[in-house]
């Protein structure tokens, strides 16, 4: 009895083995090697009559089921019948493994297909959407698709679903793959226009932020969200223009003067590539004398960063030229000058050479900003009493020691010695404009109205044109178009036309002026006229298309009369 038992039960597991064995290989075999659902179908029903407890038959079968229901669309009956059983099968596959992942999913997307063609379901497909969510990862590609497919139903989704979403969203968005937030936007513009909703899933990061702008730039749709977005951007990178310059001033005091420099440098490309959008949005996001005064130190502690490395001035040059173009305060261009004297980059005592001429150009604009015009003076003259043969690179450092000790003259009220000293620059540059004017000062101050007249002729010759011509120019989507415009420091009218076309409102184009943005409008609705400050010398104003292709056609400028 014991012999006919243990072969009774031998012959049970060998039996149960061989359907194992079936099972597993018509599972593979379907789901490896045969494309056609129908034949799957067969296969898999066989797999489950061996042995009906493996769920991933189940779940293969419910795939293999929703896939000919979508071959049968035309045949209602059929196309019913296999949705039914293919979600029977998901269900079963999810009671043998209540934590498939997949499972999990794919009944989602069948409950969701069946809630499009209106048939009874036993749940709604939201709740199937949301376990899945809770079972996988933030970084899942199914995590991306449920989130994907939640945002498309929108409309129906209730209070507390819309906030499931967003979460899911949110937490997508904040790995900051472009790719997925422009997918997002794209379904976010078909299926719900909620710029609140937006607003709760975005990170706190610039470059999210632009791509949110420039999207919604493409589309046309709201300006005002689009200048907020940029507003935000810009604002977010002075923060980390901030935080560079703070770096690099914990790396300097270090002695780390390399590591210090890059932090400096990347603090100045972050300010040069802020346009104060925050003044089309009105948000005062960036305080303007704060973002001056950081522009200001990142200047001269990059200028010391450079000369503390080669203690040459003239490898600072760019920054030291920008650093005292900012400064006013006399007390810090002291300890500047300080600070270069006691690194050997200037001598205690100016000399008057030719080869120490661009030194002397600097000294001559720091001495000036610091009101030792009496210092300046004394240069002049021995200057005039020297002979110097100036090689034509070098002559442009000579103008503008002559410029300045003109402007130290006329601080001392040297009317006479001041004309002298520009027409001498005017001898070198005859289109100097900066000596010009300041030579017409001259004459307004002396009263002589015809050579006032005279040098007011030759300034005109010298600017731009009132009218500037495009030949034509016509910039595609995304493309730009710089302008220079030399001009005097002035208030100033700018007019700019476009070409109107069938295009209503326009497609949409940005204005800058010298670095900051001025206007952002839909250049199909004619033309505009903007009130600018003008800075001596060539201004930059560059036109952005956006949206669209822009064909400007007229540009015309004029001082504002006071």
């Amino acid at each position: 009895m014991k012999k006919i038992l243990t072969l009774a039960a031998l012959s049970l597991i060998g039996l149960a083995a061989v359907c194992l064995y079936w099972n597993a290989h018509l599972y593979y075999r379907a789901k490896d090697t045969i494309e056609n659902p129908a034949e799957r179908v067969r296969l898999l029903e066989r797999a489950n009559a061996f042995f009906p407890w493996n769920d991933l038959v189940h779940f293969e079968l419910g795939k293999a089921l929703f896939e000919r229901g979508n071959e049968n669309l035309g045949e209602v009956p059929k196309r019913d019948a296999d949705f039914r059983k293919g979600l029977q099968s998901f269900e079963r596959s999810l009671r043998l493994s209540p934590g498939s992942l997949q499972a999990h999913f794919q009944m989602a997307q069948s409950l969701l297909y069946m809630t499009y063609l209106s048939l009874p379901v036993p749940v709604g497909y939201f709740e199937e959407y949301k376990k899945t969510a809770l079972l996988t990862g933030h970084n899942s590609p199914i995590f991306y698709e449920v989130g994907k497919v939640l945002f498309s139903r929108w409309p129906e989704l209730s209070a507390a679903e819309k906030d499931f979403t967003l979460d899911i969203l949110k937490k997508l968005l904040a790995q900051k793959d472009q790719e997925k937030l422009l997918t997002l936007l794209r379904i976010w513009d078909m299926n719900v226009k909620d710029y609140a909703a937006i607003a709760r899933i975005l990170p706190e990061d610039p470059a999210v932020n632009r791509v949110l702008a420039g999207f919604l730039g493409e589309r046309g749709l709201s300006l005002d969200e689009r200048q907020k977005a940029l507003s935000r951007a810009e604002h977010l990178e002075y923060l980390k223009a901030k935080n560079e310059s703070e770096q690099g001033q914990r790396a300097f005091n270090d002695f780390q003067v390399g590591e210090a420099a890059g932090h400096f440098s990347a603090c100045l490309d972050i300010l040069k590539n802020i346009k104060f959008y925050q003044t089309l949005a009105g948000q005062p996001l960036i305080d303007r004398k704060e973002y001056e005064d950081l522009r200001k130190s990142a200047h001269l502690n990059l200028a010391k960063c450079k000369i503390e490395g080669t203690r040459k001035l003239e490898d600072a040059e760019p920054e030291i030229d920008a650093y005292l173009s900012l400064e006013n305060q006399v007390a810090a261009l002291g300890e500047f000058e300080t600070f270069l004297k006691e690194r050997g980059v200037l001598s205690a005592e100016p000399v008057l050479s030719v080869k120490d001429l661009k030194q002397m150009a600097f000294r001559l604009r720091l001495a000036f900003k610091q009101n030792r015009y009496r210092d300046i003076t004394g240069v002049g003259a021995s200057l005039e009493r020297s002979l110097l043969i100036v090689p034509d690179d070098m002559k442009s450092d000579l103008v503008e020691v002559l410029v300045v000790v003109g402007d130290a003259y006329q601080k001392l009220d040297y009317i006479y010695e001041s004309e002298k000293s520009y027409l001498k620059a005017l001898d070198i540059d005859p289109g100097n404009l900066e000596a010009l004017r300041k030579l017409r000062k001259c004459y307004e101050r002396l009263n002589n109205d015809e050579k006032a007249r005279a040098a007011e002729e030759k300034i005109q010759r010298v600017l731009s044109p009132r009218e500037q011509p495009f030949g034509g120019l016509s910039l595609r989507k995304g493309q730009g178009h710089l302008f220079t415009l030399v001009l005097e420091a002035s208030k100033i009218t700018l007019n700019l036309a476009f070409s109107y076309g069938k295009a209503v409102p326009g497609p949409l184009a940005s204005l800058d002026f010298n670095g900051l943005v001025i206007w952002e409008g839909y250049a199909g609705s004619g033309g505009l006229t903007l009130s600018v400050d003008a800075v001596t010398g060539p201004n930059m104003l560059f036109l952005r298309a956006v949206s669209g292709p822009v064909t400007p056609v007229r540009l015309t400028w004029a001082p504002v009369q006071p």
